[in-house]
């Protein structure tokens, strides 16, 4: 049990040394990963109000796609020309052609 407390005290004492000895490296680091990470917060703060706009003017047209098709649903349109008796209705045919 002695020899494990001695190891694990060394251990330590290593672990110590090795972090005073290589500080300006570990806090260079650390300074790194915080200025990563700054970066990234920033790049996805403008990338999110981008997108929010965006998806508000697809918003803002889709209202009012939907305001001008009320509208239309509620005001009648002319449906007959003075040539016809009816509504005009636009029918899209195709040819057909037969072999002989």
């Amino acid at each position: 049990m002695k020899l494990r407390n001695l190891l694990e005290v060394l251990f330590w004492f290593a672990v110590i040394a090795l972090a005073i000895r290589y500080a300006h490296w570990i806090l260079a680091g650390f300074a790194g990963l915080f200025l990563v990470a700054g970066i990234a917060i920033l790049v996805g703060y403008f990338y999110l109000r981008r997108l929010v706009k965006k998806t508000q003017k697809q918003f803002e047209a889709m209202a009012a796609e939907a305001v001008e098709i009320e509208t239309a649903m509620q005001t009648p349109k002319q449906t007959s020309d003075i040539t016809t008796d009816g509504p005009i209705i636009h029918i899209q045919a195709e040819t057909v052609h037969k072999e002989r």
